[in-house]
């Protein structure tokens, strides 16, 4: 079997360094006198066979991986053709020491330079072939593809130089090209690699994906028995959203290779990307019966077992394979968070802990490690973790525990003197730390000081609806209900189809400042862009039982408290309940708000307005 390498496939390595690679160099190769003896004998020059060559593609969870076996060497070097006679002079074996000593000397477009010009005066495959190789390794993909067709001219025949061109035309993204030479590999060796052609294309232009779907497709006429064409096909169309298309593809490669590895994974993947995630965990469990020790189908079926709330079995599941590939920091990684959702905490800990001290994922181990430390009682140890968290997603979050710890052990002032000197040493992230700032003394109350700091980064960006939005918030809390509505009236101008602010303002105007014919519009357009969200239903019937019109206000009423029987709602619809008689079905309605938020100020006003005891029935 021919057993290509991927050292052309883009975000793959090269296998092949050009300076210290295990081929044998030319220099190796002139200073022991092959080449030399050729020139001085006319005899053939022997190429030396790579000791490193990678795999067809495992496909665990990319499309590319693996080491060859020195049987798939052997293979691989048996239907490699004769080299073919070479002479050079003296001045041209002087060049080609040149090249390869710039080469070592890490001087590599000199190298590049002096193999290529050789290559194309000579047109000798193995120094065309050693072109490609540094042309490539620099991602000089033009030069590497000249280089590659000088090769291909003296051995038109030799599988490694298809594969070396078929791996150059898709990391130029020329897939049509890589195309014409994976066909010609296939003939020479018996070998299909469409699905490596195919998942890189997928990640390209979509103009591209269906000009090489409607190539494999035209193939798929000639040669209806090839499951790699198969998978290919369905590959594309997973990736143009055809998503059934697909899946027949991956069934009729199945159909004709059981077996099939690429299909299965593919069929494997694209089911677990649905919403019928039993029925994708059904087939990953069916693909490990054959293949039972793939890596990626393993991981993949732990995941699902955690999106099929079966998170037990996925911790059992994560544990196993942690246990059976203990450097996998991603799994180790998993598992610890799973924990953590089950709230195993000294479980949880300990393999974060083990995830901080290999230098891996260090943000997301400071992270949870600070949370832990905050159930475990220890708030100085979580303080110390949540400050070490840098630039990520878990940057925002892990600080703003730090300051509410601080804010709760020193006080706020300790806390917003520790933001500032954050905001300070991460002068690119000052905006989104001044709104933490900001959100923090909200909560506790200190709001003059939280709408200064909104005020000030809105000085600097007029535009930014988020603050603004913010800032209106604010505002409200401190009744100053005229800044509130110019501010969420700029955002609405900004975003026309933001429900959180038409919501806002349009509650605000019903009930505070009683102008609801002003708020129907802003609520309508609020429940067309958002219909299941119980707030905005809520604000629209409140709108209308104040108008008096208890016909619309109550299913829409009713319908909010039914969604979600917060204390607001329910101080809303047992008001309307009450006033239209059905009074014990309003006690009940007080009493459901109330046993969700004990000390609901509105539900308590509203039984003092209406003057009733919750005791009588």
């Amino acid at each position: 079997m021919f057993t290509p390498s991927l050292t052309a496939v883009p975000n793959a390595a090269p296998l092949l360094h050009p300076a210290s690679s295990k081929r044998a160099s030319l220099a190796q190769l002139l200073l022991t006198g092959i080449l030399l003896g050729g020139v001085l004998s006319g005899c053939a020059t022997q190429k030396a066979q790579p000791e490193d060559q990678a795999t067809e593609p495992s496909l665990n969870d990319t499309a590319t991986a693996g080491t060859t076996t020195a049987a798939t060497q052997a293979e691989s070097a048996a239907i490699e053709p004769k080299p073919k006679p070479a002479s050079f002079s003296q001045g041209e074996l002087l060049e080609l020491l040149s090249a390869e000593f710039a080469g070592q000397r890490q001087q590599f477009e000199r190298a590049r330079d002096g193999y290529l010009a050789a290559a194309e005066r000579t047109g000798n495959p193995q120094i065309a072939a050693r072109a490609a190789q540094v042309s490539q390794y620099m991602g000089s993909y033009p030069q590497a593809t000249q280089a590659a067709r000088i090769w291909l001219a003296a051995e038109p025949d030799n599988p490694e130089v298809h594969w070396q061109l078929a791996q150059l035309y898709m990391s130029q993204r020329l897939f049509l090209n890589a195309l014409e030479h994976l066909s010609v590999l296939q003939d020479l060796t018996g070998d299909s690699h469409y699905e490596l052609l195919a998942s890189t294309a997928s990640l390209g232009a979509e103009s591209d994906r269906k000009k090489l779907l409607d190539a494999l497709s035209q193939r798929l006429v000639t040669t209806p028995n090839n499951p790699s064409l198969w998978t290919a096909a369905g590959i594309l169309e997973q990736s143009l959203g055809n998503n059934t298309s697909a899946l027949n593809h991956y069934n009729q490669a199945l159909t004709l290779a059981p077996d099939s590895l690429p299909a299965a994974v593919f069929k494997a993947r694209m089911l677990a990307s649905g919403a019928d995630k039993r029925a994708a965990l059904t087939w990953v469990d069916q693909v490990l019966v054959q293949h039972p020790d793939h890596k990626g189908m393993e991981v993949l079926r732990a995941r699902l077992l955690l999106n099929t709330d079966q998170t037990e079995a996925a911790r059992q599941a994560f544990e196993d394979l942690h246990r059976s590939y203990p450097g996998d920091h991603t799994i180790l990684l998993s598992l610890g968070l799973i924990e953590f959702e089950l709230e195993l905490n000294q479980d949880s800990y300990n393999h974060l802990l083990g995830l901080l001290e290999t230098g891996a994922h260090q943000p997301q181990a400071l992270y949870y490690l600070g949370q832990l430390s905050e159930r475990l009682g220890k708030p100085d140890q979580a303080l110390s973790y949540y400050a070490q968290v840098e630039d990520s997603r878990e940057f925002m979050p892990a600080h703003l525990n730090a300051a509410a710890l601080l804010a709760e052990q020193q006080g706020i002032q300790r806390a917003v003197d520790y933001l500032t000197a954050l905001r300070q040493s991460h002068p690119d992230k000052h905006n989104e730390l001044m709104v933490l700032e900001a959100s923090l003394l909200t909560d506790y109350g200190h709001f003059q000081g939280a709408l200064d700091r909104y005020t000030h980064l809105i000085d600097n960006n007029p535009n930014d609806a988020k603050v603004i939005y913010y800032r209106a918030l604010v505002a409200e809390r401190m009744n100053n209900l005229p800044l509130m509505e110019q501010d969420l009236e700029r955002v609405i101008e900004l975003q026309p189809d933001n429900a959180d602010a038409l919501n806002a303002l349009g509650y605000t105007l019903v009930d505070r400042l009683h102008r609801i014919e002003d708020a129907l519009p802003l609520l309508k357009r609020a429940l067309v862009l958002r219909p299941n969200s119980p707030a905005i239903i809520d604000s629209l019937g409140w709108a209308y039982f104040k108008l008096g019109d208890y016909q619309q206000a109550e299913p829409l009423l009713q319908r909010a408290f039914n969604i979600v029987a917060d204390h607001e709602i329910a101080a809303h619809y047992g008001e309307l309940l009450w006033v239209t008689g059905a009074q014990q079905q309003a006690r009940k309605v007080w009493r459901t708000g109330l046993r969700e938020h004990a000390d609901s100020a509105i539900i308590r006003a509203t039984l003092q307005r209406l003057k009733v005891e919750m005791d009588a029935e």
